[in-house]
């Protein structure tokens, strides 16, 4: 099958890694797949995974009718069988050329969960035009419960992991942990609540150093609080590394991993120690007795009860805890659970349920129009103020 997958950037995080991860899956089972968009970090790898990409210019206003444009220009020439869109932007981008190109359409949602993902009035919403791929089982029961779409077009698929040949070995005491995150003005929030609860731990335990890795509009807050429990302890002990390079590949190079969904995912997979961070600050061990139950939230540990009243040295003595066979244990579990192949077969199958009796989605065409005139009408009035 020919696929157009509109794609806009392809930026440091585990959604973009996941959108390349299942593209190589998809190849894997025959399908020919043309990607279109405006880079990121991760451009290089899908170069070099020889995929078809065609570059737009980065427009500030999204979404954007020219993009609109461009992906029904780029449809008519290698007529897809179906169109694939990632995000909420283009997947409103992608919709009008799916119109145009009377192509069938499917969503991929790889996102957080969010109190809203649209515009807040009902009228606006954006509306239910084929399935959708989430992963996360969260955001699935934030579209049923409260935009209303039928929960049979929204297909919960966490598996989209491929296997590591390199395994660590768990190390008796934590001396190195990696805080792993992209820093932008919401997702720092959490790193800085957490430091706010370190500086006791740091000061006994004068060994450990933190490492907090990613960038993002929140950055300097961050590096502002790393630089003043540094000053208060006299020491280099938590460090702003920003974003790194394939971090997934180099995990082995600390005691403990903390962070939230493909981080999680991808640590307990190289057999690593592997906390969540929650919203608030608070951290999560993962054992065998919580993993499946943290799994079905994409590792958020949104719904989870922390440990009450836990200080993190307690919280990093039951880690430390853990013996080998329990975190082999973990990662063996992810692999058989989070498989990409599996991941792949199901989007395999949901493409041809789409383009097989075709779906079009001409029914939804004056919604679209009416939710893009709200999005400009917005934009005009920010302006004006």
């Amino acid at each position: 099958m020919k696929i157009l997958w509109a794609h806009s950037h392809f930026g440091f995080g585990g959604g973009p890694k996941t959108i390349l991860t299942w593209a190589i899956g998809l190849r894997e089972l025959g399908h020919d797949i043309s990607f279109i968009g405006h880079g990121g970090r991760l451009l290089d790898s899908v170069i070099e995974n020889n995929f078809n990409y065609i570059h737009l210019p980065n427009w500030k206003f999204r979404p954007s009718i020219s993009y609109a444009c461009k992906i029904y220009k780029l449809g008519k020439k290698i007529n897809p069988d179906v169109i694939i869109s990632v995000g909420i932007h283009s997947s409103m981008e992608a919709s009008f050329a799916a119109y145009l190109l009377k192509k069938p359409i499917l969503f991929i949602f790889n996102l957080s969960p969010r109190d809203r993902l649209w515009i807040s009035n009902k009228k606006w919403q954006f509306p239910q035009i084929s399935d959708m791929v989430v992963v996360n089982q969260e955001l699935k029961d934030i579209c049923v419960n409260n935009y209303g779409w039928g929960s049979d077009k929204i297909h919960y698929i966490p598996e989209r992991i491929i296997p590591q040949k390199i395994l660590c070995k768990k190390k008796d005491t934590i001396e190195s942990i990696a805080i792993i995150r992209r820093l932008d003005n919401v997702k720092c929030v959490p790193v800085i609540k957490f430091m706010d609860t370190i500086l006791s731990f740091l000061q006994v335990n004068k060994n450990v150093s933190i490492n907090i890795i990613g960038d993002g509009e929140g950055y300097e807050k961050v590096q502002v609080k790393s630089n003043a429990i540094n000053s208060i302890l006299d020491r280099q002990a938590v460090n702003c590394n920003g974003y790194i390079d394939d971090i997934d590949k180099k995990l082995h190079n600390y005691d403990l991993i903390i962070g939230t969904e493909k981080v999680v995912v991808e640590s307990l997979l190289f057999r690593k120690p592997t906390a969540i961070l929650k919203n608030n600050g608070e951290l999560i061990p993962i054992t065998m007795a919580n993993v499946k139950d943290l799994s079905n939230n994409n590792f958020t540990g949104s719904h989870f009860d922390s440990l009450t009243n836990s200080s993190v040295e307690d919280i990093i003595n039951k880690i430390e805890s853990l013996i080998e066979d329990e975190i082999s244990a973990l990662g063996q579990w992810i692999e058989n659970s989070f498989s990409y192949k599996i991941g792949v077969s199901k989007i395999s199958i949901l493409l041809e349920k789409i383009s097989s009796p075709k779906h079009f989605i001409k029914k939804f065409f004056f919604q679209l129009i009416k939710m893009y005139c709200s999005i400009f009408v917005n934009l005009l009035r920010k302006t004006v103020k």
